[in-house]
């Protein structure tokens, strides 16, 4: 079978990945790295550090506050990720709210289920694409998200507090 001609295939390295089938560069499902603007690129592991030094915070109490293990916040800090995957940009960005002196916490948030999460999406008159790009997450993770039965991983408590927060003058 002929490759499709508006498909670049990578060149100058095998053509065949190491599960034997061929690399296609510019599909639209091959993850490129993102732009590095404030809020979406992923934290370094100095920046990290430096913000939880910043605001006078033990590791533990760091993790705490994004609702993660201290393990997980050591290997944040480390440049060691669980799984080769690194501190997501939400979770650095709402540790940055958390830690400034006017920070209101969001008040008896109910469970991130399903149901609320698309109750209160549509609360908020946002699109999936619109609430996923509030958070930095992909489409169909937020679909994951809200859809029942989909065998995905539930919303972590950190996007639901960031959520809360970026939309509370919206409700």
């Amino acid at each position: 079978m002929q490759p499709r001609s508006n498909i670049q295939w990578r060149r100058g390295t095998p053509a065949v990945s190491s599960y034997g089938t061929r690399v296609m560069v510019n599909h639209p499902n091959r993850s490129r790295k993102k732009k590095a603007d404030d809020d979406a690129a992923t934290p370094d592991p100095a920046a990290i550090k430096a913000a939880r030094i910043d605001a006078d915070l033990s590791q533990t109490a760091a993790a705490a506050l994004v609702y993660s293990p201290l393990i997980t916040w050591q290997k944040w800090e480390q440049g060691q990720a669980n799984g080769g995957n690194r501190m997501h940009p939400a979770f650095f960005k709402l540790f940055k709210l958390k830690v400034r002196p006017d920070y209101v916490a969001p008040v008896d948030l109910p469970k991130p289920a399903p149901a609320t999460i698309l109750a209160k999406r549509e609360s908020l008159g946002l699109t999936r694409k619109e609430a996923a790009a509030l958070l930095m997450v992909t489409e169909s993770g937020w679909q994951r998200w809200e859809t029942e039965g989909t065998g995905g991983r539930p919303m972590h408590l950190a996007f639901w507090e960031l959520l809360h927060v970026l939309t509370r003058d919206k409700t």
